[in-house]
């Protein structure tokens, strides 16, 4: 048998044609890291077939496209829910600030009102005691006036 030599396009007298240098120890030990991790990950899709790796990372695509939605939707719905709950929480902010303003505003009245009332309490007293006195002096003059006829009739 004859044999044939190998023809530089041939992928075996490709790589035998380009001069090599041996690689350090630290980059056979990168490329061992990376071989055994990506063989670790590839280790469960290594058994099926490209089209049924496809198909399940198809599968696995549209899983996460549909939790992802499914996420998004509560999102939207807990951001609208925590919207309304900022809106009551500023409207009823909003409430109790007039509310207090109110309150402090019928204090103020309601402290002229004492005041006043103190006032006219003060007035009644003095009033009273003035009754007081002409009610002490209507009965001395009565005192008197019985005395006199007692004393006219004695």
């Amino acid at each position: 048998m004859a044999s044939t030599p190998s023809s530089p396009s041939s992928p075996a007298s490709f790589s035998e044609s380009i001069p090599t240098e041996p690689l350090n120890p630290a980059d056979i030990a990168l490329v061992t890291e990376y071989m055994e991790r990506r063989q670790l990950f590839l280790s469960d899709y290594e058994r099926y077939n490209p089209v049924q790796n496809m198909h399940a990372l198809a599968t696995h695509v549209f899983d996460l496209s549909e939790h992802l939605f499914a996420f998004r939707s509560q999102v939207t719905t807990d951001f609208a829910t925590s919207r309304r709950m900022l809106d009551f929480v500023k409207e009823n902010q909003r409430e109790l600030s007039d509310a207090s303003k109110t309150m402090g505003d019928d204090l103020v009245e309601q402290k002229e009102d004492i005041r006043m009332l103190k006032e006219e309490v003060k007035g009644l007293k003095e009033e009273v005691e003035c009754m007081r006195r002409e009610q002490l002096r209507g009965f001395e003059e009565l005192k008197g006036l019985i005395m006199m006829v007692a004393g006219v009739r004695g």
